[in-house]
């Protein structure tokens, strides 16, 4: 089965996962998902796990895909383990399409980290 979500402007602000074995702070992208974030929409100040769990913004599984367009921003997220800003699992996906540029800076403790297969 797959979903499909675009958030147009706006935010995904302020949110946590705590606990073990928590992913995604602001955004989880399951197999079969794909998000776009087009517009101004921006990630940020978001909190993934307290046990060195990844992903504190978007965190996309195997087989499930992220578009960032336009402005779209993913900042100022925090977990202990990796892909402060984006965490991407083995075969999942990021793309980063049109001729503004997207953004993603200013993650702790990094902004973008594959987990090899």
């Amino acid at each position: 089965t797959s979903a499909r979500l675009t958030i147009r402007g706006g935010s995904v602000d302020g949110n946590s996962v705590l606990g073990t074995r928590c992913m995604g702070g602001g955004i989880m992208i399951w197999s079969g998902g794909n998000v776009t974030l087009k517009g101004a929409a921006v990630v940020r100040y978001n909190t993934a796990g307290t046990a060195g769990d990844p992903a504190g913004g978007i965190g996309v599984w195997e087989g499930a895909s992220l578009t960032m367009l336009d402005t779209s921003t993913v900042t100022a997220n925090t977990t202990v383990g990796q892909g402060g800003g984006v965490w991407v699992k083995c075969l999942g996906s990021v793309t980063f399409e049109g001729d503004e540029a997207a953004h993603v800076f200013g993650n702790t403790p990094d902004d973008v980290v594959r987990e090899p297969c």
